[in-house]
C-alpha cells in the first residue's frame, strides 16, 4: 500500500495526514485544551490512552480509509514551530449514482 501523503501549506499553516513523528505535537495539542465554551465543543478530553504504540495504529487506520477512498484525514500544524492545532477530515457517506461525503473539523 502507497501512502497517502498530499500535504498543502499556507503562510501559518502546514495541513497534512498524520505521521507517527507527529505524535508529541499531536498529543500536547490535544492535551493542553481547554474546557468546553460551547455545546459543540468537547472540551478538555481524557488522553490517557493514547499512547504512542496507540498513536501509530491511528496513522496506519488513516492511511488504510485514504487507499479505501473512504475517508482522508488531516492534522494541521503551525508552520513556525509544528504546534498541533486542529484535525480536518473528508468522509464518504454514499456512493451510488452521485456522491454523497462530510467534512469535519477539530480544534485541538
Amino acid at each position: 500500500m502507497e501512502n497517502f501523503t498530499v500535504q498543502s501549506e499556507t503562510e501559518r499553516l502546514i495541513i497534512k495526514p498524520l505521521e507517527k513523528e507527529d505524535y508529541e505535537s499531536w498529543l500536547q495539542g490535544f492535551e493542553s485544551r481547554l474546557p468546553s465554551k460551547h455545546r459543540h465543543d468537547e472540551g478538555q478530553i481524557d488522553m490517557s490512552e493514547c499512547t504512542e504504540e496507540w498513536f501509530g495504529k491511528l496513522v496506519e487506520k488513516h492511511q488504510q480509509l485514504a487507499s479505501e477512498d473512504n475517508a482522508y484525514v488531516f492534522g494541521v500544524f503551525l508552520k513556525e514551530d509544528h504546534t498541533h492545532v486542529g484535525m480536518i477530515d473528508f468522509s464518504t457517506l454514499v456512493r451510488y449514482d452521485f456522491q454523497w461525503g462530510e467534512n469535519r473539523v477539530c480544534t485541538a
